[in-house]
């Protein structure tokens, strides 16, 4: 994963950086570039977002997953404790988790969950992947 990523301008413009974040953003594209490498990670789409994380659609072994990635914060680090107790019931499986800035997983085809890199907390790396919507339930 050696292209950066562009980060839209919608997600920039989101009301919830005006207070602050603009490191963060700023360092979202080598972010994507980091744990791409470290995780055997391709970008494979358009990068998309919400008020609050960025999510790149992404391949592992020819397996789609999605990469996202939050601001660090203290919940982060209880969202991966979550993701770890409840592993893939319900919810997405967390596959690995690291420490830096933030993240969690996302629903898979049928709102069936699928496999989540991921990390958290004020301190962690905030990276996470779970199964694409629509792709084969595996």
């Amino acid at each position: 994963m050696d292209d950066l990523i562009a980060v839209p301008r919608s997600f920039l413009d989101m009301p919830r950086w005006w207070g602050g974040g603009s490191e963060w953003l700023a360092g979202l594209p080598r972010l994507v570039q980091h744990y791409g490498r470290r995780w055997g990670l391709a970008v494979d789409g358009a990068v998309m977002h919400g008020s609050n994380a960025l999510v790149v659609p992404v391949v592992r072994a020819g397996e789609p997953f999605v990469l996202r990635l939050t601001p660090p914060g203290a919940d982060v680090g209880e969202q991966v404790a979550a993701l770890r107790f409840w592993d893939g019931r319900g919810t997405v499986r967390l596959v690995g988790a690291s420490r830096g800035p933030a993240g969690a997983g996302r629903a898979g085809a049928g709102g069936r969950r699928g496999p989540a890199f991921g990390s958290g907390a004020a301190g962690w790396a905030g990276a996470v992947a779970g199964r694409r919507p629509g792709a084969d339930a595996r």
